[in-house]
């Protein structure tokens, strides 16, 4: 159990950027990935680099190809080594999808890691200290 919170976290579920055609049901990565820039734009110009990524409401089936570019192009929608990230998965097949992306930012230089519980995720977004202003 938490006993206090270090700093600013912003909790973001996978409905809020990940955009598909309507037609096709296909994902369309460009609009998604200009929503999730614009999302870790907003935090940082507010001073939060503590992201959740909840993906547990993962309506879509988003391809492993599909989110390895997304982290692939990490550093160009914006994410630092300053963020930490946590991707929050909760099916197994889906946390070793996420496992995986984690450890490829994280060759990257990237902060990622992934988890299938809440509370882990949250300790490890407010592990360290908070990154300089």
């Amino acid at each position: 159990m938490l006993e206090r919170i270090q700093s600013a976290i912003r909790i973001v579920t996978i409905r809020e950027f990940l955009q598909s055609d309507m037609r096709t049901g296909e994902i369309d990565l460009d609009c998604t990935r200009r929503l999730l820039a614009a999302i870790v734009n907003e935090s940082m110009q507010r001073g939060v680099y503590r992201v959740m990524i909840d993906a547990r409401g993962n309506p879509t089936g988003l391809s492993t190809p599909d989110i390895v570019e997304l982290v692939a192009g990490a550093e160009s929608l914006g994410f630092t080594p300053r963020h930490r990230i946590a991707i929050l998965r909760v099916r197994p097949d889906a946390l070793r999808r996420a496992k995986y992306i984690g450890a490829l930012a994280s060759s990257k230089g990237l902060n990622v890691r992934a988890f299938d519980d809440y509370e882990a995720a949250l300790a490890f977004l407010n592990e360290g200290p908070d990154p300089p202003r």
